[in-house]
């Protein structure tokens, strides 16, 4: 099931302020998603620490 991508404009703004190679990550990661593809490891749901643990 492919899904359609639809941004924010606060989504576009921050996206414009990332180096050219941090762009090409996020790109592949939303393609890999709008497309119902697994992620790899390293970007799946983890146990948050600090300030955030617990909620």
């Amino acid at each position: 099931m492919k899904f359609e991508l639809i941004y924010a404009k606060a989504f576009k703004k921050s996206f414009k302020r990332l180096s050219h190679t941090d762009r090409e990550s996020v790109s592949e990661i939303l393609t890999r998603l709008a497309n119902d593809e697994v992620l790899e490891a390293k970007y799946n749901d983890h146990a948050l620490s600090g300030n955030l643990k617990g909620v």
